[in-house]
């Protein structure tokens, strides 16, 4: 790989951030020369891995495999450890400890484009009224040979019940970014790239949701609503993000929606996404979505094991709009302690006091 290629990869990972806009690649001069990998990386990462739904500067909603195959909409959904990502006033209904793990390999398909997402997520019931929820995501580009880019985030949150209808939340997050650079990147003559190649920042969310009904439920998200500044060489903010949601569940049906909102001045600023879930028993869900950028489909299966945890396996399969033969597949495990059932011992009998016994023997009378 020639060091211009390599920089223009580089520059094409950042783009997925939204750390160096699609501009910064259209001024890289026509006359570079870059094989197929390259031009791949560069198309699909600055045209559709811009901030989206499902891909943007430190928020992802995709880091749950049920959030992804109900297109995104998922703001409104409450009593999983996943809702960290989302809308920390979800994280309410949690009465037990539970723990999420989730892997994406987006566009599956693209031959040398080896793009990973990992996310981590724990919650656990405080006092009465609360839910503590712990987060951590990881996206890297490149394999472990050659890894060009990686972001990680790290995430604590609080959710409190303030009454049966309405729920509160607040999320604190360090955000940080790495650029992985080669001895031929190294010696461009670029200030960019001089000695600094990862920077952080410090960041925070809030969120509520509200019952609306029976059936209605709203919820409103922030999210970055502190300036957090991850330049490197040049100030680069992450947009902050608004999610305005609502769902509606009757019984074992939900259909739900939510609008996005991006504070920036580059790439599409909403985002759209309309989902649905059947619960069709305790041990099996199916669900589909629909956002500006993909269509998905996706189930749930719930097992019992030791005893009463309860395991959860979740399934996204998302197709992007208009990409021929690239899809994503997203899997996600969930294990929740069960309730546990005390069995009553059996009561002892009472020893009675035998005051006289008669011993059957006959009496004779005279």
């Amino acid at each position: 790989m020639t060091m211009k290629n390599k920089k223009i990869k580089m520059i094409a990972a950042a783009g997925r951030f939204g750390t160096i806009p699609l501009r910064a690649v259209r001024s890289l001069p026509l006359a570079v020369q870059v094989n197929r990998t390259a031009t791949l990386f560069i198309i699909f990462n600055c045209l559709f891995l811009m901030p989206t739904v499902t891909e943007a500067a430190f928020f992802d909603t995709g880091m749950s495999a049920r959030g992804a195959a109900m297109g995104g909409a998922y703001s409104t959904m409450n009593g999983s450890s996943e809702l960290i990502f989302y809308n920390p006033a979800g994280l309410k209904n949690i009465s037990n400890p539970e723990f999420a793990l989730y892997y994406h390999k987006p566009f599956s398909g693209l031959l040398n484009v080896d793009f990973n997402t990992t996310a981590l997520s724990f919650a656990i019931p405080v006092y009465t009224k609360g839910v503590f929820g712990l987060g951590y995501t990881q996206f890297s580009a490149g394999d472990s040979k050659d890894r060009m880019y990686q972001e990680t985030s790290v995430s604590a949150a609080l959710s409190y019940m303030v009454s049966e209808r309405f729920q509160a939340g607040f999320t604190l997050k360090q955000l940080s970014h790495e650029y992985f650079p080669d001895a031929r990147t190294m010696s461009l003559p670029d200030v960019t790239w001089d000695s600094v190649w990862d920077g952080s920042a410090l960041t925070a969310d809030i969120g509520m949701r509200a019952v609306l009904s029976r059936t209605l439920n709203a919820a409103l998200t922030y999210q970055n609503i502190i300036p957090a500044d991850i330049g490197i060489y040049d100030k680069d903010e992450v947009p902050s993000i608004l999610r305005v949601a609502g769902d509606f569940t009757n019984g074992k049906f939900t259909l739900a929606v939510s609008r996005n909102i991006r504070a920036q001045d580059w790439g599409d600023k909403t985002t759209t996404c309309v989902g649905s879930e059947w619960r069709m028993s305790d041990k099996l869900e199916l669900r589909t979505g629909y956002n500006n950028d993909e269509v998905a489909f996706g189930f749930g299966l719930n097992m019992k094991v030791f005893g009463e945890d309860l395991l959860t396996f979740n399934y996204a399969y998302c197709v992007p709009s208009g990409i021929s033969s690239v899809v994503s597949h997203r899997i996600e495990m969930r294990l929740r302690r069960g309730e546990k059932k005390e069995t009553p011992k059996p009561e002892k009998a009472e020893k009675k006091e035998i005051l006289w016994e008669d011993s059957g023997e006959e009496i004779e009378l005279k």
